[in-house]
């Protein structure tokens, strides 16, 4: 019945959870909206993400994440999915989780080959990827390394699982949030700044093997595509979620980076394309229309 309030459970034995209850940090009481916010806005753009929903107990706000690694079989059990995370699959379990600024942690490269070797849907799985790469820059999330992706193993198919744990440093550091360093890059500089050029992307698209080009485009798709699904998830909000700071401020700063971005999107492709090399002496020929 949709009009009965939700009831939770705790699983026991072998019975598998259905959801997860993520309790925001004491000194972060807001994270959940935030990581909710964000989730919805990725799905909104085009991403496939976790499907997340906000409930607010004794006043603790709490992200309830529903589980894509369950399925229900023809008998209607509930049934577990097999989930690594790419840190994992990578096997490598001395890796740092971070890449870091020594490369030991996994890179986006890294992943992506573990992508090619193993998904029965390589190429969708990469551009997949790589599109969370462009969103995990876009809104800020420093968070998103190689244990905040994960593969989903069937019988027979093994595939990206959705993307989850995103969420934005900008509300938490206004003024400098640019100079953070992302979880995990293909650029010798891993600060959010240093990406802020067409050509980063182009570098970023080879290391993942997808065409350059296509790479810039994708990332330009997927930046004209935040504003407005920022806005239709924040419509969708009850009205006290919706009156907190961490939506204000994502409101009005990720639009406004937003612009910012596909400006220098736009700036650092048009200084990279080549002009005809001019010969001294000719003049430039017009084009004419022939009288009588």
């Amino acid at each position: 019945d949709d009009s009965s309030p939700r009831r939770w459970g705790e699983p026991h034995g072998s019975h598998p959870s259905t959801h997860i209850l993520k309790v925001p940090m004491p000194d972060q009481p807001e994270q959940a909206i935030n990581e909710h916010l964000c989730l919805t806005t990725a799905r909104y753009a085009g991403l496939d993400t976790a499907a997340t929903e906000l409930q607010t107990w004794a006043s603790h706000t709490v992200v309830i994440v529903k589980r894509f690694d369950r399925i229900r079989g023809p008998d209607g059990m509930l049934r577990r999915v097999h989930q690594e995370d790419l840190h994992q699959a990578a096997g490598d379990y001395e890796a740092p989780i971070y890449q870091g600024s020594d490369n030991a942690g996994h890179d986006p490269a890294t992943l992506a080959r573990l992508l090619q070797q193993h998904s029965t849907e390589p190429s969708r799985d990469i551009a997949t990827f790589f599109d969370a790469l462009a969103f995990n820059w876009l809104i800020c999330n420093t968070d998103a390394h190689a244990k905040n992706y994960s593969i989903l193993l069937g019988p027979n198919t093994a595939r990206l699982a959705p993307l989850y744990d995103i969420w934005s440093i900008m509300p938490e550091d206004p003024h400098h949030y640019e100079s953070w360093a992302l979880a995990m890059s293909a650029l010798e500089d891993h600060r959010i700044l240093a990406a802020h050029s067409a050509q980063a992307w182009r570098t970023t698209a080879a290391a993942v093997g997808l065409n350059p080009s296509e790479g810039v485009e994708r990332v330009e798709r997927i930046t004209r595509a935040i504003p407005d699904a920022l806005e239709r998830a924040v419509d969708e909000l009850d009205p006290a979620h919706r009156a907190t700071g961490v939506v204000a401020a994502l409101s009005s700063m990720v639009p406004t980076r937003t612009t910012r971005c596909l400006s220098a999107l736009a700036d650092s492709a048009a200084a990279a394309e080549p002009h005809p090399p001019e010969c001294p002496g000719v003049v430039p020929s017009r084009g004419v229309t022939e009288t009588a």
